[in-house]
């Protein structure tokens, strides 16, 4: 207590609790999201307080106020890094693939690695997948790893050399196709948890990624328009011919919509 009477707000680890070496900055930033995948994955996101990860963590909420701002900040942060995970394995598997593997071995390599991460890691995507509020909260964060993916993909298909002419943005459509495909098919897991990595990708492979070159033939002699800048859908239909308008958040609207994670849906 302060000499006027007033309490002090304690910043450090919570009374009681053992004090190990002083973390730097960093290292207390990644502890607190690496605390929080763990509470949000076993409690839900909506359900998990500040104090509930601060508790885990052994810290006070001031703590992290002041490394993410906000309950939603600390969420943005446990995706971004998922997403950096992520983003490594996809690297890694198709490093391991040989110089000449075909677009289909390509895309299952990706496939197998993101299911065979969902199980070792699998609470933060029951979070993920199943709490809508996540997507709107973390929708920048989701969207910008979503595009990330879809591009590297794109890059991946466009090592086949029969695919050399397709243009850019059609690719990177395929991307995105690919990766709303595969969160689906992440939600089928969560439905039935029985479900292997391995059968996984061979069911996505079977229905999905054995069309990927008749697609990819498709789109050489019938390109895609390209995507308008910032995904906006809506600069030509005149909205006066409206009846109602709706913006729409949902799992998927960080990939469809805009970087708030909105879709527009337009009645007439």
């Amino acid at each position: 207590m302060s000499a006027d009477g007033a309490p002090v707000r304690r910043r450090g680890p919570v009374r009681g609790t053992p004090r190990g070496h002083r973390l730097s900055r960093a290292e207390r930033k990644l502890q607190l999201i690496e605390v929080a995948e763990k509470v949000f994955g076993e409690h839900g996101y909506q359900a998990t307080t500040v104090d509930d990860v601060a508790r885990q963590a052994g810290v006070t909420k001031p703590v992290i106020y002041d490394h993410f701002g906000s309950k939603e900040g600390l969420l943005s942060a446990v995706v971004r890094r998922l997403g950096e995970a992520i983003t490594q394995l996809f690297i890694q598997a198709w490093a391991a693939l040989p110089e000449r593997a075909s677009p289909q071995d390509r895309i299952r390599a990706m496939v197998h690695a993101f299911y065979s991460f969902m199980d070792a890691r699998p609470g933060p995507f029951q979070v993920w997948a199943q709490e809508i509020a996540v997507s709107a909260i973390a929708a920048e964060a989701i969207g910008e790893m979503r595009q990330l993916h879809a591009h590297m993909i794109a890059d991946q298909l466009a090592e086949a050399k029969e695919f050399a002419e397709i243009p850019r943005d059609s690719l990177v459509a395929v991307g995105e196709l690919v990766v709303a495909l595969v969160d689906v098919f992440a939600l089928m897991r969560i439905r039935r948890p029985g479900t292997t990595a391995d059968q996984a990708a061979e069911i996505f492979m079977a229905l999905a990624g054995r069309g990927i070159p008749d697609l990819l033939l498709l789109l050489q002699s019938s390109p895609l328009p390209p995507a308008p800048d910032g995904q906006g859908q809506t600069a030509n239909f005149p909205l006066g011919l409206a009846d109602r308008i709706d913006v729409i958040r949902g799992p998927y609207s960080a990939l469809y919509g805009s970087s708030s994670g909105g879709v527009i849906a337009l009645y007439t």
